[in-house]
């Protein structure tokens, strides 16, 4: 399908065979690597994710979304950077850290 656009619509008939909205995380990611085994060059969902996977029985890891202290959050961007965070971006935040750790208090 090179240069050719395809739209993936959940629709009556998705629902009726994979279940009720909203589907587990793992399912979603299940789709998104099939589309890029079909090879699709870009993926964009049109899908907003606003609360954890309540499916998600295993979760090991805090929601990025969960309260931590400023200390922890520092450390969370910073780990970010250049993998999924912009480089410039988390280093104009480093050097101005120290003065957000007040607001809020």
């Amino acid at each position: 399908m090179a240069g050719r656009i395809a739209i993936v619509d959940i629709d009556d008939l998705s629902l009726s065979t994979i279940g009720q909205w909203p589907w587990r995380r793992d399912r979603i990611a299940q789709l998104i690597a099939r589309l890029r085994e079909q090879g699709a060059a870009v993926i964009a969902l049109d899908v907003v994710f606003a609360e954890a996977d309540r499916s998600d029985t295993d979760a090991k890891q805090p929601s990025p979304w969960d309260a931590r202290s400023h200390e922890e959050a520092v450390q969370l961007i910073v780990r970010g950077r250049g993998t999924h965070l912009d480089p410039d971006v988390v280093d104009a935040f480093v050097r101005i850290a120290h003065s957000l750790a007040t607001v809020g208090r």
